[in-house]
């Protein structure tokens, strides 16, 4: 059969040889090189886009932080008052009756006191590296750090807090005494016990509050701090 097809037609073994194929060829791949995924992340316009979510994180940063400056300085202030109306009206004054029972519970105010202070101050200096330019790169990393820090401040603040105002057998601190007094003794002119309750019940939840805000900022810093990582590897525009 082949000699016949060779015979009518004399370029048959040219078409053969044709579609024989090479031992040396390859076939054409369609699949990118391994580095195109790696390159396509670090395009001038990637650049564009990374910086300007981090300009939009940075400025969400500021002002949760001092958002959380404001609620911190709020509880400090409502908490010194509290430590300071007991100070006040704990010893003997013109009035016949005591303001104060003889055995009051102070060591978890001072422990929110001290907690609270030093989260302030913290809080502070954090909103210190935000604003200033120069620090622009280490902003995000020192949010998170700081931010760390407060949540374990503020939550031992939380757990002492309540854990005095709830113990049993029940003590007494300035928060349950006042609370319980709040109705009674309205027209005591050198206490308010419905002012000092109030104040002690904000400070608690005002905790609360700041405590939420500050994860929320943990989880803002994380991922400003991964855009300021992905900016030092991608080239600049016009590079």
């Amino acid at each position: 059969m082949a000699s016949q097809l060779s015979n009518l037609n004399p370029s048959y073994h040219e078409q053969k040889s044709s579609f024989t194929p090479s031992v040396n060829s390859t076939a054409p791949s369609h699949q990118p090189p391994a580095y195109a995924f790696a390159a396509e992340d670090d395009t001038p316009s990637n650049h564009t886009i990374s910086r300007t979510i981090f300009k939009i994180l940075k400025l969400l940063l500021i002002f949760v932080t001092a958002l959380v400056l404001i609620l911190s300085a709020v509880v400090v202030g409502t908490t010194g008052a509290s430590l300071h109306q007991y100070n006040a009206t704990s010893i003997t004054g013109t009035w016949l009756l005591p303001l104060w029972p003889d055995t009051i519970d102070l060591k978890s105010t001072k422990a929110v006191l001290g907690c609270m202070s030093t989260v302030l101050v913290i809080i502070f200096a954090t909103l210190a590296v935000l604003v200033v330019p120069v620090l622009s790169h280490l902003s995000p990393i020192v949010t998170l750090v700081t931010s760390f820090i407060t949540v374990v401040l503020t939550l031992t603040s939380l757990i002492l807090s309540a854990k005095a105002n709830a113990s049993n057998p029940p003590i007494n601190t300035i928060a349950n005494w006042s609370c319980q007094w709040a109705d009674s003794f309205q027209k005591i002119p050198e206490m308010d016990y419905s002012k000092l309750c109030s104040e002690t019940t904000w400070a608690h939840w005002g905790m609360v509050v700041v405590l939420i805000f500050e994860i929320g900022t943990i989880a803002v810093a994380a991922t400003a701090w991964f855009f300021a990582r992905r900016l030092r590897g991608i080239p600049k525009v016009g590079a």
